[in-house]
């Protein structure tokens, strides 16, 4: 059996109202995800996100977000 070190990381960055941010999201030491669920928690008095993009670990999956 092997021990897995997997590891979801959120980037962080700073801005001033009214930027446009891009917070990555980034996976390390997969040694291979059939499937997961991903809930981000925010402030939404400071926050109002617009767009979630696929990155380059989600290429061939199936991809889909309930962002209102």
């Amino acid at each position: 059996m092997s021990t897995s070190n997997t590891t979801l990381t959120v980037g962080s960055t700073e801005a001033i109202a009214g930027d446009i941010i891009y917070v990555p999201v980034s996976i390390s030491d997969n040694t291979g995800i059939a499937g997961f669920d991903l809930k981000l928690n925010y402030d939404s008095t400071y926050l109002t996100p617009l767009s979630i993009e696929r990155g380059d670990v989600l290429a061939d999956g199936d991809f889909s977000t309930n962002l209102d």
